[in-house]
């Protein structure tokens, strides 16, 4: 019989040191886990139609008509979580991963603009970006609502 008093109460458990041989203690570097939600990361549908994101976006570039949103999406949430803001220099692109940054020119009147895609889209017609109002402005296509571009990415 014990006559601890407190191992009656609690039962005492070996103390090994196993946890020394496990591998999950290596002294290797971790990853910075991507932005991008999960179910964005490398493909999705949308109204019945696969977009495939791109791995390996070195050297994209693209021409094709940008448009621009602002009001009616301001404070929804984006593709990649945060609240989208028009005010902010982001965009949205079909294929492009979340987190890119991207130079978009303007190829009407050359004004440029640096970008970082948080959402997916353009699913209207024949455009390949959306941007926010900010972006829009800045680029100087406000008024017409569209414009020809040339998107690059540059991280």
């Amino acid at each position: 019989m014990d006559k601890n008093p407190i191992s009656k109460q609690y039962r005492i458990l070996k103390i090994t040191d196993n946890h020394k041989k496990s591998k999950t203690h290596t002294k290797k570097k971790i990853k910075k886990p991507k932005i991008a939600r999960r179910q964005y990361k490398y493909s999705y549908r949308v109204r019945g139609k696969q977009y495939k994101v791109l791995a390996n976006v070195k050297n994209f570039t693209q021409l094709g008509t940008a448009s621009w949103y602002g009001k009616d999406f301001h404070r929804k949430k984006t593709a990649n979580g945060e609240r989208f803001n028009m005010y902010a220099l982001t965009a949205a692109h079909k294929i492009l991963p979340l987190g890119s940054k991207v130079l978009v020119t303007n190829l009407a009147n050359g004004k440029e603009v640096v970008l970082r895609i948080n959402d997916r889209g353009p699913f209207h017609g024949n455009r390949v970006i959306d941007v926010s109002k900010k972006a829009a402005q800045k680029l100087g296509f406000i008024a017409r609502g569209k414009t020809k571009v040339k998107i690059k990415v540059i991280q």
